[in-house]
């Protein structure tokens, strides 16, 4: 789920220093750092750190304008069993992202609900 919120946050705001996403995924600076580098090299995501705008953004090493995300770079789905998910929405202030998600024609008792 950290992925999935430094996605967003980068999405978002362009670019995000290294206090918001560590803000975002209520993370330690090393785990954050082992998102990155799992998002950069198994994932695809071209995201880097921009010493002028002192946070990360998705771009290019070269240090041009920000790039687009690739089709191919993909977040992992997130499955829940129906005992995390009571867990998950009762946290609102994380859940609300999830809240304006399409609901599955499948019911609350099945895996994989969100």
């Amino acid at each position: 789920m950290r992925v999935q919120r430094i996605d967003q946050a980068i999405q978002s705001d362009g670019i995000v220093p290294l206090e918001g996403l560590l803000r975002a995924t209520g993370s330690s600076i090393p785990t954050l750092r082992r998102d990155l580098k799992y998002m950069r090299g198994k994932l695809g995501f071209p995201i880097v750190y921009s010493r002028k705008n002192n946070g990360y953004r998705y771009g290019s090493e070269s240090g041009g304008e920000p790039v687009r995300v690739p089709a191919e770079a993909v977040l992992p789905h997130l499955w829940f069993s129906p005992s995390e998910l009571p867990v998950l929405l009762a946290d609102c202030s994380r859940a609300v992202p999830f809240l304006a998600l399409p609901r599955r024609r499948h019911g609350l008792n099945s895996p994989g609900f969100i």
